[in-house]
């Protein structure tokens, strides 16, 4: 996971918010949204004002994270944005519903599953933020453990990868910090089998990059200047010493 700020708003869902303002509070949850709809002034048709909205925020909160996950880090492609993930809530609906709206409060996570893999062949919600959400799973969600990736900057440095693709807590950390980072890891799964198969694939890809582009390829790769990233771009560059 890396740290992804969220002071950059989407004008579109700050527009949306403040003209549903008061049916917003009142009676739309968030499973409604995409009902929500005006009727424009000068034709006179039905304009779905709340799916533009939520495809506006989607897209925007997908490129805030340079087109990954906010907790896996696999890539999602834009042309599989909608099938491929979701808007996540950081802080679960379920307990906190006031923040149900909120733009801080609100991510693109993906969907479960190795997003470069064919469709047909894809189990949902093994990990990240469905999996997150699961009723009676264990570990459950607790908030005071809970590393919000869209508050924490220092997110990054509390994790560590090997070359076979799992993720642990890093070794140099104070104990408090590598509690919160093993229970991260086991509330998403970031050690599912699949995904450290992919993780390990990347990072495979990558060397064999490096052996036939140069070490100078790799470096452009992983810039962090880059407009989007190469999926797992913290393992990689973790691994790769950059």
């Amino acid at each position: 996971m890396r740290f992804v700020s969220n002071e950059n708003k989407c004008d579109e869902w700050s527009e949306f918010l403040k003209s549903e303002a008061k049916s917003l509070k009142v009676k739309r949850p968030w499973d409604k949204l995409t009902k929500i709809s005006r009727k424009d002034k000068v034709t006179g048709e039905r304009i779905k004002v709340g799916s533009n909205a939520k495809r506006a925020l989607h897209e925007h909160l997908w490129r805030e994270q340079k087109g990954l996950c906010i907790y896996c880090m696999q890539e999602i492609h834009k042309t599989r944005l909608n099938s491929d993930s979701h808007l996540e809530h950081l802080m679960n609906k379920s307990q906190f519903k006031e923040l149900i709206f909120e733009y801080d409060n609100l991510s693109v996570s993906c969907n479960g599953y190795d997003c470069s893999t064919d469709q047909d062949s894809k189990g949902k919600n093994q990990f990240c933020g469905h999996y997150k959400d699961k009723k009676n799973k264990k570990p459950e969600f607790i908030a005071e453990k809970y590393i919000n990736p869209c508050e924490d900057e220092n997110i990054e440095s509390y994790f560590e990868y090997d070359v076979e693709g799992r993720i642990k807590p890093a070794r140099n950390i104070e104990p408090d910090i590598k509690g919160k980072a093993s229970y991260m890891i086991d509330l998403i799964n970031l050690n599912d089998d699949g995904l450290v198969s992919a993780r390990k694939a990347a990072y495979e890809s990558l060397i064999e990059s490096e052996i036939q582009e140069g070490e100078k390829f790799v470096l452009d790769l992983l810039d962090e200047k880059n407009k989007f990233f190469l999926g797992y771009h913290s393992m990689l560059k973790s691994l790769f010493g950059f």
